[in-house]
């Protein structure tokens, strides 16, 4: 798999999402000098890690840029670079297909490598890292995901409902899973068409832990310092 990117932020209750438990999730990576299929554990990370410290290139910022803008939950002109960069060091950010699954942009993962594997180590960071929300980049991906538990509240969206899913971690928490467009895909990507999805999963986020009193338990890596 690809090792998740987990921000130095990731969970702490001063950080810019108030300590909300934060995936950002991607579909996957493509790579012209690896096989379709190979592993590459640290090419998350390694591209994140780019973007916060400036040497990603120009068209491959505009993503994280986005997103980072839209996460703020402020008017996108007074997000400054610095609150970018916070926001992408307070949030968990994993490709669900966890092979490289293209050698171009614009191909499309093999379908064995949606399955298999893919489903089953999604479930598991979401688990073990207590995630609370998790805003998913992309139609093709959402409609790949694992179905979540029954019951998944819906909500406004352009004037129709909107699903979500819902997947388990430390009971009675759920993590609540809710998607948009992908911020690079054409049809103008607009940030006040996806604001409400964000709006959304802080909502229910911050409903659970007022119904509990609490927030779900600290991941373990944390408790022990990691």
């Amino acid at each position: 798999m690809f090792e998740p990117w987990i921000g130095e932020l990731w969970a702490r209750p001063n950080n810019p999402l108030g300590g909300m438990r934060l995936m950002v999730l991607g579909e996957s990576h493509h790579c012209d000098k690896r096989p379709i299929g190979s592993l590459a554990p640290e090419m998350t990370r390694d591209v994140v890690s780019g973007y916060v410290n400036g040497s990603l290139d120009r068209g491959s910022k505009r993503f994280f840029t986005k997103v980072a803008k839209l996460v703020a939950r402020k008017p996108v002109e007074q997000v400054t670079q610095s609150e970018a960069l916070a926001i992408w060091n307070s949030v968990i950010f994993y490709n669900y297909v966890p092979r490289i699954a293209a050698n171009g942009p614009g191909q499309r993962p093999p379908r064995e490598l949606w399955y298999g594997e893919a489903p089953n180590l999604f479930r598991e960071l979401i688990k073990k890292k207590e995630v609370e929300a998790v805003l998913v980049c992309g139609d093709d991906l959402w409609n790949h995901l694992p179905p979540g538990l029954e019951g998944a509240p819906s909500y406004i969206l352009n004037s129709a409902n909107r699903r979500t899913r819902m997947y388990p971690i430390t009971g009675p928490y759920q993590a609540v899973a809710a998607h948009m467009h992908h911020p690079s895909a054409g049809g103008g990507w607009a940030y006040a068409r996806w604001r409400p999805v964000v709006d959304f999963l802080f909502a229910e986020v911050a409903r659970q832990r007022a119904t509990q009193g609490t927030a779900p338990p600290l991941p373990a890596s944390l408790l022990a310092g990691g």
